[in-house]
């Protein structure tokens, strides 16, 4: 089947292209579904086998090699981002900043704002964080307690708290996903924060009106023992102050003022690292382990936790960059299946039906990309291999036809980020499940009611159909930015 010796350069056929990417879905699906295989092994496998069709194809290894470094020199940035938001993470912990923010959300509560404060709570967790999951597991876990004693409805508790956690996770500017979809779509990390408000605030509105009219029902209530314990732990954690909420702002304005990225993480970890050296009293040199390995008990000085409650100490075990590894480790290995692929021509090649539908209009070609990631993160079992391949397929569809870059890496996130929590086996939906003892579908399933999930998504299209926050490019910038794409693929050539 394999011709290694030396041939022909030739475009590869419909099915040869259908064959090879259609190998990294399978692997993806039965390694994810049926034998629990890391995402990342499955692309490095599919990368191979890529590699092996590319040499049938009459290319070199020398060849794909230089198309997988080109490909890399363009993320670096991106890799250093991932890197340091684990101690952006880890640093917001060891300040206090984190806990401040969960304590003040405990002390405010009100049953009959139960519901939307526990969405406004995680999505503010979220958007200081970047993490869904560490958000719902302590923020959420939090407001999941006090429901409890407040005999308050599980579901729609679980439900808030997922769509707040993606919330962040969309747009806060040290999340993973949000600096992965830009650097995939061909934008820039703020425009692309600025154009998920058209998609992202419209339905985080409409989560808000209907959390706020489940909580009409909700009357009497008690903060229950567990919140209490955890507020009680905090309490002898910290010193809790308003400065703390410094790291926090530096974020917020950085975002307003279109900072870069890197520069911002880098002062807001100074920040938080000095409030946890100056104002707690911790180690500095403490203060930098968690930085590296993540924030624990130790870090803040306390060598025996069984004293404080484990909600609290579960809290405060987290971040650090060596925690990055795994993710970064996924991104690489999307990149080097994605540069081989893209290099010969075999995604070109083919997904050409699809993308002959999207062309139709814009509507179709968001509906196309909507699918496209969303089917993507589907099979794979996470965002990231979804928004590096779905970058490859429509950047230059949405270049043609005179939409900026921003409105691509926007649609990606509609449902390949958000609405994850929706798919039961992707590692989103079975982590959520598992965290809140609630499935997604079903009698009394959450996803009816994590609005945000699936709202965006409609949103999306209804914002493609009339043409509002679509961002179109003026001549000279598509001539540009098409010029731009053509040079990149002769480099890699």
């Amino acid at each position: 089947m394999f011709k290694f010796k030396k041939a022909e350069k030739r475009a590869p056929t419909f099915i040869e292209s259908i064959l090879t990417v259609g190998v990294l879905v399978v692997l993806i699906a039965l390694g994810f579904l049926v034998f629990n295989w890391p995402v990342a092994m499955m692309m490095i496998a599919a990368a191979i086998f890529a590699a092996l069709m590319a040499m049938r194809c009459g290319y070199t290894w020398k060849e794909l090699e230089k198309a997988i470094s080109t490909k890399f020199a363009s993320i670096n940035s991106i890799i250093l981002i991932l890197f340091f938001l684990g101690a952006v993470v880890a640093s917001f912990v060891y300040s206090g900043t984190i806990p401040y923010i969960v304590s003040i959300a405990i002390k405010i509560l009100n049953p009959k704002l139960l519901y939307v404060v526990t969405f406004l709570a995680c999505a503010l967790m979220s958007s200081a964080t970047g993490g869904s999951w560490s958000t719902a597991a302590t923020m959420g876990m939090a407001m999941f307690g006090v429901a409890v004693g407040m005999n308050a409805n599980l579901t729609v508790t679980a439900a808030a708290a997922i769509c707040g956690s993606f919330f962040g996770d969309k747009m806060s500017p040290i999340s993973e996903t949000t600096n992965l979809a830009p650097l995939c779509a061909g934008s820039n990390l703020y425009e692309h924060i600025g154009s998920m408000l058209w998609t992202t605030v419209p339905t985080a509105v409409v989560c808000i009106v209907v959390y706020l009219l489940y909580g009409t029902s909700m009357t009497g209530g008690e903060t229950p023992e567990t919140a209490v314990k955890m507020l009680e732990s905090l309490n002898s954690m910290f010193k809790f102050n308003i400065i703390l909420l410094i790291p926090f702002v530096i974020i917020i304005v950085a975002a307003i003022v279109k900072a870069p990225a890197l520069p911002t993480m880098v002062l807001a970890t100074i920040s938080a690292l000095l409030l946890g050296a100056w104002y707690q009293g911790f180690s500095f040199a403490d203060g930098l382990n968690a930085c590296l390995g993540g924030c624990t008990p130790a870090s803040l000085g306390i060598s025996d936790t069984s004293g404080y409650a484990p909600e609290a100490v579960s809290l405060v075990t987290k971040g650090g960059m060596k925690g990055m590894a795994g993710t970064i480790i996924t991104v690489f290995s999307g990149y080097v299946f994605a540069s081989i692929v893209s290099h010969v021509g075999f995604m070109q090649k083919a997904v050409s039906p699809i993308l002959k539908i999207c062309r139709k209009n814009r509507f179709t070609l968001v509906l196309g990309t909507l699918v496209t990631d969303g089917a993507l993160m589907a099979l794979g079992g996470s965002s990231y291999p979804a928004h590096i391949i779905s970058g490859e397929m429509f950047r230059k569809e949405y270049a043609e036809m005179g939409i900026d870059a921003r409105v691509l890496s926007r649609t990606m996130e509609d449902f390949g980020t958000v609405g994850s929590p929706l798919i039961p086996w992707t590692g989103s939906g079975a982590y959520m499940a598992g965290l809140f003892g609630i499935a997604a579908y079903g009698a009394g399933g959450f996803a009816p009611l994590a609005i945000q999930c699936w709202l965006t998504s409609i949103v999306a299209l209804i914002l493609a159909a009339t043409g509002i926050g679509m961002y179109p490019m003026s001549e000279e910038k598509k001539k540009e930015v098409l010029e731009a794409l053509e040079k990149e693929n002769s480099t890699e050539q």
